[in-house]
């Protein structure tokens, strides 16, 4: 990837945010707040902490809602196992181990609740956590410096556009990572851009990293008409 066109991306997006009155997915970083204010892997009662940290005021799309979602069937398999689902948890937001694995075995975990579930119900068809999107999300949400959310389309169109030689597979999440975590250092170095998203989010404090502007700028880039 050339960095010259990640700085010229990088200014257009500072425009943006310098020029808008307000900006797409900004509720990115008030969920960041809401988990890191309400989750608690040891909490005695971990289905009303699960549903108490996995919440939004303004949006609910990257659980897919309210109703026959992500989050709505993981409430259901901490009510079947909850010890279960916490060691899942626990797994999963074990950082030293191989990122590609944990997400699978939180999968595999899911799946052997859900059989119980779905002996007992056969209109749950899904438990919708073998999608990459909802168990990045949960890595977002627990270390918001190291993990941006996982869009690959948005990801891929980026990374042609900067013209990266070797852009990563979908099977590559570590390599994903490693691409996100480089260009966010990058952009994050300009003072400017920083300031202009705060005035965005005004809560948040904008000085400690935080990979949702990985996430805001790889959206914005892959939408422009170059």
């Amino acid at each position: 990837m050339k960095v010259h066109l990640i700085n010229n991306y990088k200014d257009k997006f500072k425009d943006y945010l310098q020029s808008a009155d307000t900006i797409d997915n900004a509720f990115y970083f008030e969920i960041i707040e809401n988990w890191q204010k309400n989750w608690n892997i040891e909490a005695l009662d971990l289905l009303s902490t699960y549903d108490k940290s996995l919440k939004s005021v303004y949006s609910a799309r990257l659980w897919g809602g309210s109703h026959n979602s992500a989050k709505t069937i993981l409430l259901q398999l901490i009510e079947t196992d909850k010890e279960f689902i916490r060691i899942a948890f626990k797994d999963l937001f074990s950082d030293h181990r191989d990122l590609g694995l944990r997400l699978d075995r939180f999968s595999y975990h899911c799946q052997q609740i859900f059989k119980i579930l779905h002996s007992k119900n056969k209109k749950l068809t899904h438990h919708f956590h073998n999608d990459r999107g909802i168990l990045c999300l949960y890595l977002a949400l627990e270390y918001p410096e190291k993990y941006a959310l996982w869009n690959y389309p948005a990801f891929s169109v980026m990374m042609n556009k900067i013209e990266s030689n070797t852009i990563p597979t979908q099977s590559e999440v570590d390599r994903y990572y490693k691409s996100c975590n480089g260009i966010c250092k990058l952009i994050s170095k300009d003072e400017e851009l920083l300031l202009a998203l705060q005035k965005h989010i005004p809560k948040v404090d904008i000085t400690k990293p935080n990979m949702m502007i990985m996430s805001l700028f790889m959206e914005f880039v892959a939408t422009q008409n170059d």
